[in-house]
């Protein structure tokens, strides 16, 4: 069996989760009785050699699984449940490329980290003289929800502006939880595609980044 890069180590025991990932409390729990079901010969890792499988290694993982879990629930907050990621927005696309004037569309998956259902509030932070519709959303939720928003940009090329999402659910504000990287093409690399507009000394990050609307100090939750 193909586990890719579960387990890291020649014992294949040491977790190698990853955050941005999408990991969550209870996968490795989920993947132990996995393991158990299918019950393999062989465990073919990503990076070390071919692991065979012994009634030791289930039980060793499936104990293991059980105390990551634990030490999640130790150390996570009790008022809100927001995974073991810490995150409850993901916007997408992450990155994406686009033309001046033109009108983008994204998606974003909304987490509901309360036991029961709440009106939740987002609201897209876009740098200065960018139109977002709709710019603020009122919904109730209830575990994962998903909405979409439309940005166009300003006439002005920029590379890797930034739009966020903050978030106010259950009157509980979370302040921005996850980000969006936009790349505003000048006209230049608009007729000519092959041109190297990177290599412009006035579209670097520190130029061409404009500021966010205010809404809060800016957090990047979502570094994928």
């Amino acid at each position: 069996m193909a586990t890719g890069d579960q387990y890291q180590g020649k014992e294949g025991l040491t977790w190698n989760y990853v955050y941005q990932g999408g990991y969550t409390t209870g996968d490795y729990k989920s993947g132990a009785r996995l393991y158990e079901r299918i019950g393999p010969d062989i465990i073919l890792s990503g990076h070390w050699q071919p692991l065979r499988l012994t009634p030791e290694y289930l039980q060793k993982i499936a104990a293991d699984a059980e105390t990551l879990d634990r030490l999640y629930r130790e150390l996570l907050p009790d008022s809100a449940d927001f995974g073991a990621e810490g995150c409850i927005v993901r916007i997408r696309p992450y990155q994406i490329t686009a033309s001046a004037g033109e009108t983008i569309s994204f998606e974003v998956e909304l987490r509901n980290p309360f036991p029961n259902p709440e009106q939740a509030q987002v609201q897209v932070v876009a740098p200065l003289g960018w139109n977002v519709n709709p710019g603020i959303q009122t919904l109730q939720i209830s575990g994962v929800h998903w909405l979409l928003f439309k940005v166009t940009a300003a006439g002005t090329a920029v590379r890797r502006a930034r739009l966020a999402m903050d978030v106010t659910i259950a009157g509980q504000r979370f302040g921005q939880q996850a980000e969006a990287l936009v790349t505003i093409l000048p006209a230049s690399a608009t007729s000519n595609p092959m041109s190297n507009w990177y290599g412009d000394a006035s579209l670097n990050w520190k130029n061409s980044t404009p500021n966010l609307a205010s809404g809060g100090d800016f957090f990047a939750g979502d570094m994928g």
